[in-house]
């Protein structure tokens, strides 16, 4: 988002959109090969255990994963990312997921970022968290059991 000012915001968006996700694909790959026992020398326990916790419904992949993506913090986000592998989700659905959810959040974030060089869309970005968390409340129990 720092390149927004000099190269504008859908270059900038692009750059991230491809970087965001060549990393995320490599980091499903090695969750997957290298398992539980690569994600705890990476991240904490509690987190190694809300991935064994948690549970995707086999027909709703795509939306959980992107959902999962729009939803929580960056550290979560990267477990995700590795922890995607480990629990069945396949690769095309993880990628798919991580597409929408790239651009879901991507495009406003970067276009609101980009708009409040000129301080005229904050309250766009306002509102649309206002939106977002209270649907975001109500439909976590379609996605996860």
């Amino acid at each position: 988002m720092g390149a927004i000012p000099f190269i504008g915001w859908f270059p900038a968006y692009l750059v991230d959109f491809f970087g965001s996700l060549a990393g995320s694909s490599i980091a499903f790959l090695i969750g997957r090969k290298y398992g539980y026992p690569f994600l705890q020398k990476i991240f904490d326990q509690e987190i190694i255990d809300k991935i064994k916790h948690l549970k995707i419904k086999p027909h709703r992949e795509i939306e959980a994963v992107t959902t999962l993506r729009i939803f929580t913090g960056s550290l979560f986000l990267e477990a995700i990312n590795y922890g995607a592998g480990l629990l069945n989700v396949k690769f095309f659905s993880f990628f798919v997921g991580s597409v929408i959810s790239h651009i879901v959040v991507g495009i406003p974030s970067f276009y609101l970022i980009g708009g409040l060089f000129d301080l005229n869309n904050l309250i766009f970005g306002i509102l649309g968290l206002a939106i977002i968390i209270p649907i975001f409340l109500k439909l976590k129990g379609r996605y996860f059991e």
